[in-house]
């Protein structure tokens, strides 16, 4: 049985196992090509003579650029100007802010200690490094930067052209609608009108400029610098494939799959490998559970679910005299 979906790329984070079974398919599509006579152009790998391209998770990346940036500085060139950022910009301007909070007049008022002080920080929760990596946090230390001279954060400026660029990256492969924002240009869907690509262009000749400065003074390029250069080219690559048929392509991080997997494991009792009859009837249950609870939309109140969950009738139910084996071959 196919669904009639089409698979153009895969996504996983950059854990050495993945890292190792990418490699090899691309080697093994390398083989195939030479023992075929024909030059490898594929960016990705086939599988039963289907082009997949590898992606590194987005969110992941950008957790692990802001694990590296809070014990070590980064420099990287951006429009031309060699810069340095540093996570001691950021814990300064945080407890310059903070002290307003008796006055009622934060700047930052969704950062909290959890977002900068390693000790307090939920390190695998990706909004805690997006609200860092923001366009308020760049904008409010720019300020301070041109501003107010002599101060501690006069040599900031280069912390907040890194916090800047990571936010319109982050943006870039984020996007959660068709058309952008005024404020957030590259927050929307890939078109032939937006100007994604030549984003990705620039980002990837700053990601390849970056470099971290350990405390002796070392450079270093965590993989972290270098995947995301690698998960922005087959971005491209995959928009040139598809513009020609489709009008957009909408980029979502992988969050609300991964948890909703998370979620299928953990139902009932831990299950790390479910079987396809257990994962399809813990789907089903936490479909129900998540309709049934929801309460609002907005300024609308739902006060009828029933509607809704009649819809998924068909899915939800089985015929009585059907075998479950026609539908799923539970190899496990």
């Amino acid at each position: 049985m196919s669904t009639g979906l089409k698979i153009v790329a895969t996504v996983c984070d950059q854990g050495a196992t993945n890292v190792a079974a990418i490699n090899k398919l691309k080697d093994e599509t390398n083989r195939y090509c030479m023992h075929q006579n024909v030059e490898n152009w594929y960016f990705g790998f086939l599988i039963e003579d289907v082009e997949i391209v590898p992606i590194f998770d987005p969110p992941h990346l950008l957790k692990c650029i802001r694990n590296n940036l809070m014990t070590k500085d980064v420099t990287f060139t951006y429009r031309g100007e060699n810069l340095t950022a540093s996570w001691s910009h950021i814990k300064t301007l945080y407890e310059f802010d903070k002290k307003n909070e008796v006055n009622g007049l934060r700047s930052l008022p969704s950062l909290k200690d959890e977002h900068i002080y390693p000790e307090k920080m939920h390190k695998m929760k990706v909004k805690l490094a997006a609200q860092v990596f923001s366009q308020r946090f760049a904008a409010i230390l720019r300020l301070l930067v041109d501003y107010i001279p002599d101060n501690s954060l006069s040599e900031a400026k280069g912390t907040s052209e890194f916090l800047y660029f990571m936010d319109q990256v982050f943006d870039s492969v984020n996007g959660s609608s068709v058309k952008p924002d005024k404020s957030k240009t590259l927050r929307c869907a890939v078109s032939k009108s937006s100007a994604h690509v030549e984003f990705w262009n620039e980002a990837i000749g700053v990601f390849n400029s970056m470099k971290f400065v350990t405390k002796d003074g070392k450079l270093t390029t965590p993989p972290c610098v270098k995947n995301w250069a690698i998960t922005l080219q087959p971005f491209k690559y995959i928009w040139g494939k598809l513009n020609t048929s489709f009008k957009f392509l909408l980029l979502r991080n992988m969050n609300t799959l991964e948890s909703t997997f998370g979620a299928v494991r953990s139902h009932g009792v831990r299950n790390t490998n479910p079987t396809t009859i257990q994962f399809v009837s813990s789907l089903k249950t936490l479909l129900i559970n998540n309709f049934s609870s929801i309460k609002s939309i907005g300024n609308c109140e739902i006060t009828d679910t029933g509607d809704v969950l009649d819809n998924l009738k068909q899915f939800l139910t089985v015929n009585e005299n059907t075998n479950p084996s026609t539908y799923f071959n539970d190899t496990n």
